[in-house]
């Protein structure tokens, strides 16, 4: 009889290792699947940040947004995306905007002195086109 009892309770810890160890061999495809979504959307990414500076440096300054804009909506946490943008307004006018822009880069990348050095420069009204190159 205890022989018995010791055998079940040996299948039930067993069976409760298998879930356990199922749990964790999900868990880590999940995590594959995530990293691998997550290099495929850099990707996509930086083909939009590339394509936007293109039209950027073209001065097709619209045709620029609508990249940089694709580029946030795959990923709205990437600064230079917001600094690209930024930059895009102020050469449409819109320095509102590129200020705007701007300060959401430096919020999520506090460390950007380009940036920094451009919302300075905005400030002082000594911004040159030459400076524009985000």
């Amino acid at each position: 009889m205890v022989a018995y009892h010791e055998n079940k309770n040996l299948y039930n810890e067993n069976l409760l290792l298998q879930q356990k160890m199922a749990i964790l061999m999900d868990s880590t495809r999940s995590f594959h699947l995530e990293r691998q979504v997550d290099r495929s959307n850099n990707n996509i990414i930086m083909r939009h940040i590339s394509r936007s500076l293109r039209h950027f440096y073209a001065e097709n300054y619209r045709e620029a947004l609508t990249e940089i804009d694709k580029a946030i909506e795959v990923n709205p946490n990437i600064a230079l995306a917001y600094a690209r943008r930024g930059s895009i307004y102020y050469r449409l006018g819109d320095f509102q905007r590129a200020t705007m822009n701007w300060n959401i880069a430096l919020k999520l990348d506090p460390e950007f002195t380009e940036i920094q050095d451009l919302l300075r420069a905005s400030k002082d009204n000594r911004l040159s086109s030459s400076e524009m190159r985000n």
